[in-house]
């Protein structure tokens, strides 16, 4: 399951998961961004017992990008243990983040 999170609170919850939990902070007229989601999604139904994703748009959350300084779209942020771990800018494919779910549990 891959979804848009509606508020700032949503947001700090999500990243006390279990699970690894990726956050793509993107917008919905961003081209790239939707490419993006699409391997995401995709990702996140093959992965969803490894690992959480979610949504969060600059136009429904500008409080997160300003948070996390985020000047870039997309920008994904791998949080493990409630703790940032990795952050990407730009489009990668499905075996680029399988690889790093591997890697992350791995450690």
């Amino acid at each position: 399951m891959f979804d848009y999170l509606a508020n700032f609170d949503d947001f700090q919850n999500a990243k006390k998961s279990k699970k690894l939990v990726f956050f793509e902070f993107g917008a919905r007229w961003c081209q790239t961004c939707s490419l993006l989601e699409g391997v995401l999604e995709k990702i996140s139904d093959e992965s969803s017992d490894k690992a959480a994703f979610y949504r969060i748009d600059a136009e429904q959350m500008p409080d997160a990008f300003i948070a996390y300084d985020i000047r870039n779209i997309p920008t994904v942020i791998i949080y493990k243990d409630s703790r940032p771990v990795r952050s990407l800018t730009g489009f990668h494919n499905e075996y680029f983040f399988i690889k790093i779910i591997d890697e992350l549990l791995e450690d």
